[in-house]
């Protein structure tokens, strides 16, 4: 077993296995349970929100004036998740004042299978795949002289 993990490449594909498996329970979960992580960071003037809904992962970048200090994570059941959403828009944009100042969203929405296939095809192939032989030059010892 131990020859099994010799090298980079089988320890890079149980690496490459286990968050395959982790996206794959995010994605299980997200079918049913909406999941918002919501986090800033002042000094950048930005605020971070992940969401996980019915099989995507969203990530957004809200830039501007409302933001918050902490880090929050609410959770719903995914047939609230407009509700959900419409919570923490009200808790960035926070009292009436905020609804005047603009704010830039950026934002990126992938499924999660873009994900898990491409690293469980990775891990396959690095898991399975022969171990190259070894390149090592072996030390020559000294051929003694003859007539000396």
């Amino acid at each position: 077993m131990r020859e099994f993990f010799r090298g980079w490449r089988r320890k890079s594909g149980v690496v490459t296995l286990l968050l395959a498996l982790v996206l794959t329970g995010g994605w299980i979960r997200s079918l049913s349970i909406a999941d918002i992580v919501t986090f800033s960071i002042p000094a950048f003037g930005r605020t971070y929100s992940m969401r996980s809904v019915k099989g995507r992962a969203e990530w957004y970048i809200f830039s501007g004036e409302p933001h918050l200090h902490r880090l929050r994570w609410m959770s719903q059941l995914s047939s609230n998740f407009p509700l959900l959403v419409a919570n923490e828009e009200r808790h960035l944009r926070g009292n009436q004042r905020a609804f005047q100042i603009p704010f830039r969203v950026l934002s990126l929405v992938t499924p999660y299978v873009a994900f898990i296939t491409p690293l469980t095809l990775i891990s396959a192939f690095l898991l399975l795949s022969k171990p190259l032989p070894s390149n090592q030059k072996k030390i020559a010892e000294p051929v003694p002289v003859e007539g000396t």
